[in-house]
């Protein structure tokens, strides 16, 4: 059976999960994951949350006007992939700011210590950017336990992924105006998942001992490499 190659929503890596050991000796010589995606979260889906996600554009139209981001918000799938607390810690990932409040207070430091919020925050900017204390309850029973689902796939495993591109790693919402688009503070990735989330993701499949003796080095390379890999293995 050849390699499952696959990047969308953990397709691969969760068909190989559940299946049964017999069936995954049998049929699975090598799991390939391409920048597979991380249960420790990435930093565009917490984007498409707060100011909506760039999914219709229609020139001089101003994209708050076509309303995307409450038709996303009733998504279930909007709430999960946020980043993980273990994996993100309490760097700012959000931060609000206030210029008047920057003058007058001459210190960006205890400013952005009131406003930043962390992965460990994101309950509160739920309820900041108006989804309410009523959608924190389905965050925390749906999406919060998957953070930790780090089940190895218990097959010869090989991940490849992009490094040493732009990827969003902070965003800066002026005045707390979460209608406006943020500036975005950048990091190293593939351009959307955070290094540090596929560095997580790698150690923890090294840390289950039936793992660890079936897994390849993963291999860390730019994003145009990897294309081109693809482009071969076709």
């Amino acid at each position: 059976m050849p390699a499952p190659r696959t990047r969308a929503r953990r397709c691969g890596l969760n068909l190989v999960r559940s299946a049964p050991m017999a069936w995954r000796r049998r049929y699975i010589k090598h799991l390939l994951l391409v920048a597979p995606l991380p249960a420790e979260g990435f930093l565009a889906p917490v984007k498409n949350f707060v100011s909506g996600p760039k999914v219709l554009y229609v020139p001089a139209v101003d994209p708050l006007a076509l309303k995307p981001r409450p038709m996303w918000r009733t998504f279930e799938s909007a709430i999960v992939n946020f980043p993980s607390p273990e994996v993100f810690g309490r760097r700012p990932l959000v931060v609000r700011l206030s210029l008047t409040t920057l003058l007058k207070s001459h210190s960006l430091n205890s400013l952005t210590e009131r406003r930043n919020c962390s992965a460990y925050d994101i309950d509160d900017l739920l309820v900041a950017v108006g989804y309410g204390r009523g959608g924190v309850e389905p965050f925390w029973r749906r999406a919060v336990p998957k953070m930790w689902c780090s089940e190895a796939p218990m097959v010869p495993t090989t991940c490849i992924n992009g490094v040493g591109n732009d990827t969003p790693e902070q965003l800066v919402y002026w005045d707390a105006d979460f209608d406006k688009d943020p500036e975005v503070v950048y990091g190293d990735g593939d351009d959307t998942i955070n290094l540090v989330s596929g560095l997580a993701f790698d150690d923890k499949m090294r840390q289950q001992p039936a793992q660890t003796r079936c897994t390849s080095p993963s291999c860390w390379m730019g994003l145009r490499t990897v294309t081109s890999l693809l482009l071969i293995g076709r």
